[in-house]
Formats: structure tokens, sequence, C-alpha cells
């Protein structure tokens, strides 16, 4: 009787300690993300491909999770199809290159995975150059503002991975308690786009909250201008305006289903060609999604920095 009590206050402590790892999650930050994008270790990971001649290449990085180690419940199937569908329809465009686009999908979406695909993208793009981000998974507040404190609720958004759910009950919540090794930041997704020099990015998050990944922001200038340091000369560093990001709902809603991805591919195809010149872009295709996906009841979102708008797809006619 008084080894399955033990057993048993084992467990509730091990219940515990995990669920107060969800909520304070000892995660990797914008600094830590750094490391792993200049580690020597992953050069040999990230082939290095021919560049074109000309100064206007586009790049993709296309993340779908779709599925979650040894947490079933939380698949999503129809992610994976749609992260295929979207890059069928980038290639049936004469803008995109089939050595431009790298997909990161399923099992194969780990935190590590991810990293080296930002770290490839930032390889790859120049200054005259569009990149595209897409990220589709599960997304969820976290109890705490990690460095560098932007939160006007005190609460940080994160994406999760492959290994992004623990298989444990959350008392709090239908889903799982998340992994805090296997989820990433808004912030540390920030940095990663901050990263890219190209003149212009646009990023698409599908997933709940994705509302709270529109952060524009210097790391450098956050974590290290203090007062003092702004008395003798700001070091912010100048921070061009040439992002556009697309969320499927706001930072405090929730999404389901994968209708924000799905007409805003089709849009890519060509009806979203309002001013029918040949050319799809951002702001169109996000135009064209909207009323659709307003008709399930989600209210998708746009942050555009973006001069203009930013060309995506050129049907080539």
């Amino acid at each position: 009787m008084k080894a399955k009590a033990q057993k048993m206050y084992y467990a509730m402590f091990l219940i515990i300690l995990v669920t107060m790892g969800s909520f304070y999650p000892v995660t990797i930050d914008a600094i830590n993300a750094s490391n792993i994008l200049n580690d020597n270790s992953t050069k040999g990971i990230i082939q290095p491909l021919e560049i074109m001649d000309d100064n206007n290449n586009y790049w993709a990085l296309l993340v779908a999770v779709g599925v979650y180690k040894n947490t079933p419940v939380m698949d999503r199937p129809l992610m994976l199809y749609e992260i295929d569908n979207l890059y069928k329809t980038l290639l049936s465009s004469q803008n995109w290159k089939e050595n431009n686009i790298r997909v990161i999908a399923g099992e194969n979406a780990t935190l590590l995975n991810i990293f080296q695909g930002f770290k490839w993208l930032d390889q790859m793009e120049g200054e005259g150059d569009t990149c595209l981000v897409y990220l589709t998974t599960h997304g969820f507040p976290i109890l705490a503002d990690l460095p560098p404190f932007d939160e006007d609720d005190n609460m940080d958004e994160a994406l999760a991975t492959y290994t992004g759910f623990l298989p444990y009950s959350n008392p709090w919540s239908w889903e799982p308690i998340a992994n805090p090794f296997g989820i990433i930041t808004d912030d540390v997704i920030n940095f990663l786009l901050n990263n890219l020099e190209a003149k212009g990015v646009c990023m698409i998050v599908d997933s709940c909250y994705s509302g709270g990944f529109n952060d524009n922001w210097n790391y450098g200038y956050r974590v290290f201008s203090s007062s003092a340091l702004n008395n003798q000369g700001s070091m912010k560093v100048s921070q061009d305006l040439n992002r556009i990001v697309l969320t499927s709902v706001g930072e405090k809603d929730i999404s389901w289903g994968s209708y924000f991805s799905h007409f805003l591919v089709e849009g890519m195809k060509g009806y979203a060609d309002s001013n029918r010149d040949g050319i799809c872009s951002v702001e169109e295709i996000f135009r064209y999604a909207t009323p659709f996906v307003l008709s399930f009841g989600l209210h998708p979102q746009i942050f555009d920095e973006y001069p203009g708008e930013l060309s995506l797809i050129e049907m080539g006619f």
C-alpha cells in the first residue's frame, strides 16, 4: 500500500513539474537561436545552391507540422495537404524554381530542422529578392513574456513543432501539455525574419493566436538600448520596412481548419488578380481570401509594412 502511494505521489509530482514547465517554458530565445544559426556543425547540412544571375530571385521556406510525436489527438493532416497545394501552385508560376523552395513537413518539422530552414533561406536570399515564409501548425499563448518583454498582456505566442506536445493531459485545456523544448516563439521568429535582407518578405501564419506573430523590432536594440545607452546615443540598427505578415486570426482568437491557407492558395492560381495585370500580389491574395475566410467565422489579419504591393505570383500570359 505504501509503495502504491509513493507511485501516486511521484506521478502527481511529475505532472506538476511538467505543467509548470509548460507555463514557464525554458525555450530557445533569440540569442540561442543565433547560436544555432551560426553553429559550424550545421554547415554540412545546408547545401549551397546555384544562385541565379538576375537580381530578383524568389525564395520560399514552407513549414507544415500536421502530425505530432506521441500525441495523435493533435494531428491535422489537412495542413500537409495545403502545404503540398501551395508548393505546386508556386511551381506553376514563372517566378518560382524548385531549388528555391524548401519544404519542411510532418515528422521532419522539428525545431532544429526549422532553424536550419531559416538558415538556408538567409544564406540564399539577397537584397533584391523576395522571400515567402509559410508556417502552419498549432499555436497558443505561453504564460510568460520572455525577453525582450514586448507583450502588453505579458504572454508571448508560440508554435508547436513535431515534438511540440507532451503525452500528458492538461487539466486547464483539452490540448496535451506543451513541450517547452519543442516550440518556437514569436520573438524568435521575428529575430529570424530580421536576418533576411530581401527587399520584400512575406510571412503567412495559419494557426490559433497567429495574430501575435506580427512583431517587427530589432532584437539588438531591445536588449542593449537602456536609458543610459540612449543618453549616449541609441544603438538601434535601422530596419527596412520590407515585411508583410498574413495571419489566419487575431492574437486572441482560435483558428480551425485550414481555410485561410486554402483560399490564399486559390487566389495565387489567378483568381486574386483583380486588376488583370498577370500578377498576384500578397495584398491581392489576402483581399481575395478574406471574405471566404470570414464566412467561416475567422477574422484574418494583415500587417503590411511593404511600400506598394509585393508581387508574389506571375501567371506568364
